[in-house]
């Protein structure tokens, strides 16, 4: 009865060796899925920053030249005293 109980255990065991290898299986894709959205993620974030960056720097652009326009408009303005 030894052996048997022995073999039992041993089949046990193996089952459960069996399932934390399909386990450990599993959270590896889950990982690797994780890491690919989030590669994808920082990429798109990335391309993101760089418009907003671009739209700040236009942005900034069109303010300098709207306040040049209107400095030089009040330069030209004939000087009236105020009411």
């Amino acid at each position: 009865m030894e052996r048997e109980e022995a073999r039992a255990v041993w089949r046990n065991t193996q089952r459960q060796i069996d399932d934390l290898t399909y386990k450990l299986g599993e959270t590896r894709d889950h990982i690797d899925a994780v890491a690919t959205r989030l590669d994808n993620f920082i990429a798109e974030s990335a391309t993101r920053d760089r418009i907003t960056d671009q739209r700040l720097r236009e942005t900034d652009s069109r303010i300098d030249k709207l306040i040049s326009a209107m400095g030089e408009f009040l330069r030209v303005l004939p000087s009236q005293p105020l009411p």
